[in-house]
């Protein structure tokens, strides 16, 4: 997916590298950025008609009745983002972009200062997929306890 990015500089003090940071539209409704917690990978996901966070919010609605829906659009969101693919189990997703060379969190982004469109590859969840429903039930389990 293509997505418009802007500069941003890491605010670590001694890094200061210069960022380009993909941002959705606010029209983009169930569309998300994810960004690996090292900074090295940038993902782009649509929830809307995907299995996964059908089955991931069904669950997370069973466990988490007293939260609002709100709350458990967060935490739908933070479960996605650790059960997607990824080549190394101690790296997850999560909504938050990290600088690739400190991995300090980009906390501010420069709106006036479009750098242009790239190319995002999609967050997937083949491993996830291949569970049966009880496993997957599971691990959503474990990591809400987590």
């Amino acid at each position: 997916m293509k997505v418009a990015t802007f500069k941003s500089k890491c605010h670590n003090s001694t890094c200061q590298l210069d960022i380009y940071v993909p941002v959705l539209s606010d029209f983009s409704y169930g569309e998300f950025i994810y960004g690996s917690i090292d900074g090295k990978l940038i993902k782009y996901y649509c929830g809307l008609g995907c299995k996964t966070w059908e089955f991931v919010d069904t669950v997370v609605s069973e466990i988490c009745k007293d939260k609002n829906r709100r709350e458990q659009g967060a935490v739908i969101q933070k479960i996605i983002g650790l059960i997607a693919d990824r080549d190394d189990k101690d790296i997850y997703f999560t909504r938050n972009i990290y600088c690739p060379k400190c991995q300090t969190q980009i906390k501010s982004i420069n709106f006036d200062m479009k750098t242009g469109l790239q190319e995002y590859p999609d967050l997937t969840f083949t491993d996830f997929e291949r569970m049966n429903q009880l496993d997957k039930k599971n691990r959503i389990h474990e990591l809400l306890r987590q």
